[in-house]
């Protein structure tokens, strides 16, 4: 990400671009490894981008974790894969009440220094 000197980080150009920022990405390589399951039976608060049918929450970290809009938080149904997977707007977490559909995944990722 890129972050400026008072701590406001994210992956967006707003953010790459502004004066006095620190574009961190040309010192690491970041690579998504998985999906971790993170909140069974609960969907996202606030959805930052829906990418339509996946085969998997595998699959559907690979489309969102390059996307500014998306946090690291995933939400996916595999009792109905038709309704596609979805991101967690940055800073969104879990909303409280239960929706038996959905499941909520973190996305993993590994922290490689230098660009490969």
């Amino acid at each position: 990400p890129c972050c400026s000197r008072e701590g406001w980080c994210g992956k967006s150009k707003r953010h790459c671009r502004c004066d006095l920022c620190v574009d961190y990405r040309k010192q690491a390589t970041l690579k998504v490894t998985g999906v971790k399951l993170s909140d069974p039976m609960r969907q996202c608060e606030r959805i930052g981008y829906g990418f339509g049918k996946t085969k998997s929450p595998e699959a559907c970290a690979a489309l969102a974790f390059p996307r500014a809009e998306c946090g690291r938080k995933i939400m996916f149904s595999h009792s109905s894969p038709d309704w596609g997977c979805h991101c967690c707007a940055a800073q969104s977490g879990a909303r409280d009440e239960e929706q038996p559909q959905w499941t909520l995944y973190t996305i993993e990722v590994a922290v490689t220094r230098g660009h490969s």
